[in-house]
């Protein structure tokens, strides 16, 4: 699996996720810092508002049907 970074195929979303799906596959090791603080940037754009909700949900489902692809048995797919 490649790792050099966030799949450009994610809209918003799960690209995070997927990232250490793929770490996991690659048999690297993963951990929880719970006093970690993470920020993300953020500015008004298209698809997010000033008070950063969503304009609409396409994106969100967008990263879903892309995770879904990559993570999902096709037959287990059918149910979501």
């Amino acid at each position: 699996m490649d790792l050099e970074g966030f799949d450009p195929a994610y809209h918003f979303y799960l690209d995070v996720t997927d990232l250490n799906m793929g770490l996991v596959a690659a048999n690297h090791l993963t951990a929880i810092a719970p006093l970690a603080r993470v920020h993300h940037g953020f500015a008004q754009s298209i698809r997010r508002h000033g008070d950063r909700v969503p304009s609409d949900l396409f994106d969100i489902g967008a990263s879903w049907a892309v995770f879904q692809r990559k993570f999902i048995e096709e037959q287990t797919r059918k149910d979501h």
